[in-house]
C-alpha cells in the first residue's frame, strides 16, 4: 500500500503539481514527514482544526475549515496558479 503513496510522492517533488492533505490529523501516517521533500509551496493542507501532529507553516496554503467551504477555495487557487504558470 505504501509503495504506491511513495511513488506519488516521488513524482510530486520533480513535477509542477500539488499535493492536497484534506482531514488528517498527522497522527497514524505522518504526514508532515512523508511529504517533508516537497516544496513547501506545493503543499495545501485542509482540516477542521490544528492538529498537534501537523507543523502547519510546512503547507503553502492551510484551510481550517470543512471541505465543502475550503475545496471551492482551494479550485480557485491551483486554477489560478496554473493559468500564471501557463501565460509565463
Amino acid at each position: 500500500m505504501y509503495t504506491y503513496l511513495y511513488r506519488a510522492l516521488d513524482y510530486l517533488e520533480h513535477s509542477d503539481s500539488y499535493l492536497v492533505v484534506i482531514g488528517t490529523m498527522g497522527n497514524v501516517v505522518q504526514i508532515g514527514d512523508l511529504t517533508k521533500r516537497i516544496h513547501k509551496d506545493k503543499k495545501i493542507l485542509n482540516n477542521l482544526e490544528k492538529s498537534e501532529y501537523i507543523d502547519d507553516f510546512k503547507f503553502g496554503q492551510v484551510y481550517y475549515e470543512p471541505a465543502s467551504t475550503a475545496l471551492p477555495k482551494i479550485e480557485e487557487f491551483l486554477i489560478n496558479n496554473f493559468k500564471q504558470k501557463l501565460s509565463q
